[in-house]
């Protein structure tokens, strides 16, 4: 599994996302564009980890898989960065801010299962389709790994055990 997730990450390119992601992708761009802090939110297997990956690549931003990892990152600026995994709720959402103020980020993305009530923008990404099913079974065979019987329903993560 760590193997093609990894395979996944080095590869995400915005032609391989859905097209939930693929909105969501043009928006956040959009959004980051200036110094802003956006909330990207989801359900569990709706492609928010890919598409972070993806727009890491894309726009040059550091990854990190937790506010912890974002945390212990080295204590040099960190002007832009994207925080997966991290949490909804007010106390978690500011104690993020304020390491990020330490670090001179002034560009975040955060991500989270639920909408965070705090007034930053917010970007939803929706539950995935069949369609997206479809796309995501077709950038798995682009890496040679395929499904027999393919999942189409659920979370993108039980298409991805699907293929190992």
């Amino acid at each position: 599994m760590l193997v093609l997730l990894n395979q996944l990450k080095t590869q995400a390119k915005p032609n391989w996302l859905t097209d939930g992601q693929r909105a969501a992708f043009d928006a956040i761009r959009d959004a980051l564009r200036f110094p802003e802090t956006v909330n990207l939110y989801g359900p569990v297997g709706s492609g928010k980890t890919f598409l972070a990956w993806t727009l890491s690549r894309s726009l040059a931003m550091p990854y990190f898989p937790g506010p912890a990892a974002f945390d212990r990152r080295s204590e040099r600026p960190t002007p832009r960065a994207i925080v997966d995994n991290a949490g909804a709720r007010e106390r978690t959402v500011r104690s993020l801010l304020a390491v990020a103020q330490r670090k001179g980020t002034h560009t975040l993305l955060f991500i989270t299962h639920r909408h965070n009530e705090m007034g930053f923008q917010a970007i939803a990404l929706p539950a995935p389709t069949p369609h997206d099913f479809d796309v995501v079974y077709h950038n798995l065979s682009l890496l040679e790994y395929y499904a027999l019987p393919p999942v189409r329903e659920g979370s993108l993560w039980d298409a991805i055990r699907a293929v190992l």
